[in-house]
Protein backbone atom coordinates (compact mmCIF):
# COMPACT_ATOMS: atom_id res chain seq x y z
CA UNK A 1 0.00 0.00 0.00
CA UNK A 2 1.49 3.31 -1.20
CA UNK A 3 2.25 5.76 1.86
CA UNK A 4 -0.37 9.39 1.35
CA UNK A 5 0.67 12.68 2.42
CA UNK A 6 -2.08 13.14 5.29
CA UNK A 7 -3.89 15.97 4.94
CA UNK A 8 -3.92 19.29 6.80
CA UNK A 9 -6.92 20.57 6.95
CA UNK A 10 -6.14 23.11 9.77
CA UNK A 11 -3.35 24.95 7.43
CA UNK A 12 -5.87 25.70 4.81
CA UNK A 13 -6.82 28.90 4.28
CA UNK A 14 -11.07 29.87 4.73
CA UNK A 15 -13.49 32.49 4.61
CA UNK A 16 -15.41 33.43 6.97
CA UNK A 17 -17.65 36.66 7.71
CA UNK A 18 -17.70 36.66 11.54
CA UNK A 19 -14.25 36.94 12.98
CA UNK A 20 -13.71 35.36 16.56
CA UNK A 21 -12.02 36.79 19.55
CA UNK A 22 -9.56 33.67 20.39
CA UNK A 23 -8.96 30.78 19.06
CA UNK A 24 -6.72 28.37 20.59
CA UNK A 25 -6.67 25.14 23.32
CA UNK A 26 -7.86 25.22 26.76
CA UNK A 27 -6.91 22.76 29.65
CA UNK A 28 -3.84 21.02 28.04
CA UNK A 29 -1.85 18.95 30.73
CA UNK A 30 1.32 20.38 31.39
CA UNK A 31 3.88 18.83 34.18
CA UNK A 32 6.05 21.35 35.82
CA UNK A 33 7.68 21.38 39.34
CA UNK A 34 6.04 23.44 42.18
CA UNK A 35 8.33 23.84 45.70
CA UNK A 36 10.40 20.38 44.41
CA UNK A 37 7.09 18.63 43.81
CA UNK A 38 5.91 17.33 40.48
CA UNK A 39 2.47 18.19 39.82
CA UNK A 40 0.36 18.81 36.48
CA UNK A 41 -0.69 22.21 35.42
CA UNK A 42 -3.52 22.82 33.16
CA UNK A 43 -2.86 25.83 30.71
CA UNK A 44 -4.89 27.24 27.73
CA UNK A 45 -2.66 28.31 24.14
CA UNK A 46 -4.27 30.27 21.56
CA UNK A 47 -4.40 33.22 19.01
CA UNK A 48 -6.14 36.73 18.91
CA UNK A 49 -5.24 38.79 16.39
CA UNK A 50 -4.84 42.70 17.39
CA UNK A 51 -3.20 45.63 16.33
CA UNK A 52 -0.16 46.58 19.14
CA UNK A 53 2.10 49.72 18.68
CA UNK A 54 4.25 52.30 21.08
CA UNK A 55 4.51 55.60 20.80
CA UNK A 56 7.07 57.66 22.52
CA UNK A 57 6.47 60.70 23.97
CA UNK A 58 7.80 63.54 26.40
CA UNK A 59 5.91 64.12 29.80
CA UNK A 60 6.65 67.19 32.27
CA UNK A 61 5.25 66.37 35.70
CA UNK A 62 3.21 69.11 36.94
CA UNK A 63 4.31 68.52 40.52
CA UNK A 64 8.13 69.84 39.57
CA UNK A 65 6.69 72.05 37.47
CA UNK A 66 4.23 73.39 40.32
CA UNK A 67 8.05 73.37 42.88
CA UNK A 68 10.11 74.80 39.98
CA UNK A 69 7.64 78.05 39.77
CA UNK A 70 7.59 78.17 43.67
CA UNK A 71 11.25 78.16 43.92
CA UNK A 72 11.18 80.32 41.37
CA UNK A 73 8.87 83.00 42.91
CA UNK A 74 10.94 82.48 46.48
CA UNK A 75 14.37 83.82 44.40
CA UNK A 76 12.91 86.68 43.45
CA UNK A 77 11.99 87.81 46.50
CA UNK A 78 15.33 87.47 48.06
CA UNK A 79 16.78 89.24 45.04
CA UNK A 80 14.55 91.89 44.33
CA UNK A 81 13.53 92.70 47.85
CA UNK A 82 11.81 96.75 46.80
CA UNK A 83 8.95 96.66 45.37
CA UNK A 84 10.01 98.57 42.48
CA UNK A 85 11.94 96.88 40.30
CA UNK A 86 13.92 97.96 36.78
CA UNK A 87 12.90 96.23 33.52
CA UNK A 88 16.45 95.39 32.42
CA UNK A 89 17.77 94.09 35.54
CA UNK A 90 14.47 91.41 36.26
CA UNK A 91 14.86 90.82 32.20
CA UNK A 92 19.03 89.95 32.70
CA UNK A 93 17.63 87.99 35.98
CA UNK A 94 15.23 85.62 34.31
CA UNK A 95 17.88 84.87 31.41
CA UNK A 96 20.40 83.92 34.53
CA UNK A 97 21.27 80.20 36.18
CA UNK A 98 20.82 82.61 39.15
CA UNK A 99 16.92 83.59 38.40
CA UNK A 100 16.02 80.28 37.11
CA UNK A 101 17.24 78.14 40.32
CA UNK A 102 15.04 75.01 39.44
CA UNK A 103 13.26 73.59 36.48
CA UNK A 104 10.36 70.99 35.74
CA UNK A 105 12.06 67.73 34.90
CA UNK A 106 10.81 65.95 32.09
CA UNK A 107 11.12 61.62 31.22
CA UNK A 108 11.15 59.57 27.99
CA UNK A 109 7.40 57.73 28.32
CA UNK A 110 5.48 54.83 26.23
CA UNK A 111 1.82 54.58 25.26
CA UNK A 112 1.52 50.84 24.25
CA UNK A 113 -1.93 50.50 22.37
CA UNK A 114 -4.06 47.27 21.52
CA UNK A 115 -6.14 47.54 19.17
CA UNK A 116 -9.05 44.93 18.25
CA UNK A 117 -9.94 45.61 14.67
CA UNK A 118 -13.74 46.55 13.76
CA UNK A 119 -15.53 44.05 11.22
CA UNK A 120 -14.73 45.09 7.86
CA UNK A 121 -11.40 46.75 8.59
CA UNK A 122 -9.40 45.63 5.58
CA UNK A 123 -6.31 47.48 6.09
CA UNK A 124 -4.00 47.96 9.20
CA UNK A 125 -4.80 51.58 10.57
CA UNK A 126 -1.03 51.83 11.61
CA UNK A 127 -0.52 55.41 10.65
CA UNK A 128 -3.51 56.55 11.64
CA UNK A 129 -3.48 54.88 15.02
CA UNK A 130 0.37 56.54 15.48
CA UNK A 131 -1.21 60.21 14.20
CA UNK A 132 -3.82 60.24 16.38
CA UNK A 133 -1.98 59.29 19.95
CA UNK A 134 0.55 61.86 19.26
CA UNK A 135 -1.67 64.68 18.67
CA UNK A 136 -3.60 63.79 21.62
CA UNK A 137 -0.34 63.56 23.88
CA UNK A 138 0.78 66.57 22.05
CA UNK A 139 4.72 66.08 22.85
CA UNK A 140 6.18 62.73 21.19
CA UNK A 141 9.93 62.22 20.88
CA UNK A 142 11.94 64.33 18.22
CA UNK A 143 15.26 63.17 16.44
CA UNK A 144 18.21 65.19 16.49
CA UNK A 145 17.25 68.62 15.50
CA UNK A 146 18.66 72.36 15.78
CA UNK A 147 18.25 74.97 18.46
CA UNK A 148 15.58 76.25 17.22
CA UNK A 149 13.56 73.52 17.07
CA UNK A 150 14.80 72.04 20.41
CA UNK A 151 13.35 75.50 21.89
CA UNK A 152 9.94 74.67 20.63
CA UNK A 153 10.06 71.46 21.59
CA UNK A 154 11.27 72.70 25.27
CA UNK A 155 7.92 75.39 24.91
CA UNK A 156 5.67 72.50 24.16
CA UNK A 157 6.89 70.79 26.86
CA UNK A 158 6.35 73.38 29.41
CA UNK A 159 2.63 73.86 28.03
CA UNK A 160 1.36 70.58 28.28
CA UNK A 161 2.49 69.53 31.58
CA UNK A 162 1.02 65.64 32.14
CA UNK A 163 0.51 62.74 34.89
CA UNK A 164 0.63 59.63 33.41
CA UNK A 165 -3.53 59.44 34.18
CA UNK A 166 -3.84 62.39 32.00
CA UNK A 167 -2.03 60.61 29.39
CA UNK A 168 -4.25 57.69 29.66
CA UNK A 169 -7.35 60.01 29.77
CA UNK A 170 -6.56 61.27 26.23
CA UNK A 171 -5.83 58.52 24.38
CA UNK A 172 -8.34 56.43 26.03
CA UNK A 173 -10.60 59.68 24.55
CA UNK A 174 -9.10 59.41 21.26
CA UNK A 175 -9.16 55.55 20.76
CA UNK A 176 -12.79 55.75 21.28
CA UNK A 177 -13.33 57.79 18.23
CA UNK A 178 -11.31 55.53 15.95
CA UNK A 179 -13.18 53.99 13.52
CA UNK A 180 -11.07 51.08 13.01
CA UNK A 181 -11.13 49.82 16.60
CA UNK A 182 -13.61 47.38 18.23
CA UNK A 183 -11.90 47.35 21.22
CA UNK A 184 -8.62 48.60 23.11
CA UNK A 185 -6.51 48.63 25.91
CA UNK A 186 -3.92 50.68 26.47
CA UNK A 187 -0.81 51.29 29.16
CA UNK A 188 1.33 54.64 29.75
CA UNK A 189 4.37 54.12 31.41
CA UNK A 190 6.19 57.40 32.66
CA UNK A 191 9.98 56.44 33.43
CA UNK A 192 10.04 58.44 36.25
CA UNK A 193 13.66 60.65 36.19
CA UNK A 194 14.07 61.33 39.61
CA UNK A 195 12.49 57.93 41.43
CA UNK A 196 13.55 54.42 40.87
CA UNK A 197 10.15 53.70 40.16
CA UNK A 198 7.89 54.15 37.17
CA UNK A 199 4.46 55.66 37.00
CA UNK A 200 1.89 53.63 34.87
CA UNK A 201 -1.91 54.15 34.11
CA UNK A 202 -3.92 51.58 32.43
CA UNK A 203 -7.08 51.71 30.57
CA UNK A 204 -9.74 49.76 28.64
CA UNK A 205 -12.60 49.63 26.71
CA UNK A 206 -14.64 47.05 25.08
Amino acid sequence: MNEQPLPDIAAQATHHDLPLDWVGMAGIALPIRLADAAVTASVDIGVSIELQVEVVYSSTCPCSAALARQLIQQRFAWDFPDQQVDYSSVLDWLGSTQGIVATPHSQRSTATLQLRLAPGCVELPVLALIDSAEQALGTPVQTAVKRADEQAFALANGQNLMFCEDAARRLHRTLRQLPQASAFRLKVVHAESLHAHDAVAQSRWS
